[in-house]
């Protein structure tokens, strides 16, 4: 039992390090490093909602329109099968604002 909550703590310690370091390469244009590691978290932990809104923040920079709707598609299906639930109103607000100034 000890050894359960215990890597759960190291699993959601590996998420935040991680976010942290995407937030990193982020900062410092260092977008496929940031990419591939986002890749990485949404593979293990489909859940994690904050890699995938790097993921569509760092594709808009890129003007790689589709897979910006890609990884929102993607998040709202995997919180929809899982949870039965929406993204978090943030990063749709987010979605829908960039939308609106990038109609294609």
């Amino acid at each position: 039992m000890w050894a359960e909550s215990e890597r759960q703590r190291l699993q959601l310690q590996w998420v935040q390090t991680a976010v942290k370091v995407v937030d990193w390469y982020y900062a410092n244009d260092e977008w496929d490093k940031a990419i591939t590691l986002c890749l990485d978290i949404c593979h293990r932990y489909p859940l994690e909602e904050e890699a995938y809104f790097f993921l569509m923040k760092i594709f808009a920079d890129m003007g790689r329109h589709s897979s910006v709707h890609k990884q929102y598609d993607q998040l709202t299906s995997v919180l929809w099968n899982e949870l039965q639930e929406q993204p978090n109103p943030a990063i749709t607000e987010w979605y829908q604002l960039w939308k609106q100034k990038n109609k294609e």
